[in-house]
């Protein structure tokens, strides 16, 4: 089979419609046709085959690793601050494809895997657990087809694919999972009912993010029929920008304790916060907070990202980029990974009410090159998982999952 070179606007090959995407669902409007499932093959391969991490191979064993509990934030030699470790260990390999973690309860935590469904972990016990499956996957009846993101609330849980849809349910026992369709996924955060969305949609004539819509907010309780934009990519219609630099997975959002939420697009300059109906309240220059942007790539640059992993890693392994979002107490908390020569390191970038910036190293060494971290919190305490694959390949490495104290 030929590979062809998807340009930017075109990216999903034929476009979808709005609704609910797995017709084993009741009230779906939408079926796959034969053209559209050769689409996902070819481009959904190569996107959820590397930048999803792989889910193919076997792990290798590999002692688990423990850190002492300390205070919250200890201070190097240098004065700089460091956030304090409880807890550093693989995860089995059992749970090889979790992809993201978000706190379920004090004990344990989602995970979304791949095509194996999400499920709630405890991390109580070692190893950690499978308690709970809340979303099957795709081998199953009414399954979903492919989980790398979660967000959670005490009335929700959300799971997201990076591109054709997301699906959600309450989290009753009798409860049953509705979807939505949306083209590319960057980021979900959920609070109460409150759906918040980093990504592009089709409009009724099945043109992507025709008014160059970004970021969507809604209800789960109205199905998210209401959803409605609350940032527009740079550009204008069609949002270039956000399609140019959505592989490179350098986009967040999340709600923080009071309502409001922030927004990282990562393609464009800016990280914004709004109030709980979506006005905007500040802006923070990503330069002074001395993060990088895609914005500047060439057209031969986007090809080559969207296509292989090689691209992507040697762009992200010189730049500073947002790999997820905390809500602090203290304010909204970037999780800042910089690309080194020796494998990545990554700091917690605390946003204050009166604009100051604080910073504390996350002590933590990559699992290789192409390793990523995404967290949450919860009663004072930060849970991470790092998650990577393999160079050369899909074969994903055993993610570690890390406990640390909330900083002061």
């Amino acid at each position: 089979m030929q590979l062809v070179v998807v340009k930017r606007r075109s990216v999903l090959g034929r476009p979808s419609r709005r609704g609910v995407i797995n017709r084993s669902l009741p009230g779906s409007p939408c079926r796959r046709s034969p053209t559209r499932t050769l689409r996902r093959v070819a481009l959904g391969g190569l996107l959820l085959g590397e930048l999803a991490l792989g889910w193919t191979g076997a792990a290798t064993e590999a002692a688990p690793q423990k850190a002492a509990p300390q205070a919250a934030l200890a201070r190097t030699g240098a004065g700089a601050a460091v956030l304090r470790v409880l807890s550093d260990r693989l995860l089995p390999p059992s749970l090889v494809n979790a992809q993201n973690v978000r706190w379920a309860t004090d004990r344990t935590v989602f995970m979304p895997l791949l095509r194996q469904g999400t499920a709630e972990v405890a991390i109580d016990q070692e190893p950690a657990v499978v308690v709970k499956e809340w979303v099957p996957g795709e081998a199953s009846p009414g399954g979903f087809f492919f989980a790398t993101r979660v967000a959670a609330s005490p009335q929700y849980l959300v799971v997201t694919a990076p591109m054709y849809g997301l699906t959600w349910k309450a989290r009753t026992p009798a409860a049953q999972r509705r979807e939505a369709s949306f083209d590319l996924i960057a980021s979900v955060d959920v609070r109460g009912d409150q759906l918040l969305v980093l990504g592009d949609r089709r409009d009724d004539k099945g043109i992507a993010a025709a008014d160059g819509a970004i970021a969507f907010l809604g209800s789960l309780a109205k199905d998210a029929a209401d959803l409605r934009p609350v940032l527009f990519d740079a550009t204008g219609p069609l949002a270039k920008k956000f399609q140019d630099g959505y592989f490179l997975d350098i986009g967040a959002v999340r709600f923080l304790g009071d309502g409001r939420f922030l927004i990282v697009p990562g393609v464009q300059p800016g990280v914004h916060l709004f109030d709980g109906s979506g006005k905007l309240q500040r802006s923070w220059d990503s330069a002074s907070l001395g993060l990088d942007t895609s914005v500047g790539l060439s057209e031969r640059e986007v090809d080559r990202i969207r296509l292989s992993v090689e691209p992507r890693d040697a762009w992200l392994s010189r730049r500073r980029v947002v790999d997820d979002i905390l809500p602090l107490v203290q304010g909204p908390a970037l999780i800042v990974r910089t690309g080194k020569p020796d494998g990545p390191q990554w700091e917690l970038k605390v946003l204050g009410p009166d604009g100051w910036v604080r910073t504390a190293a996350i002590p933590v060494k990559a699992l290789s090159d192409r390793a990523r971290l995404r967290g949450d919190v919860r009663g004072g305490k930060i849970v991470l998982i790092m998650t990577a694959y393999k160079e050369g390949g899909m074969q994903p490495e055993r993610p570690r999952l890390i406990v640390a104290e909330t900083p002061p």
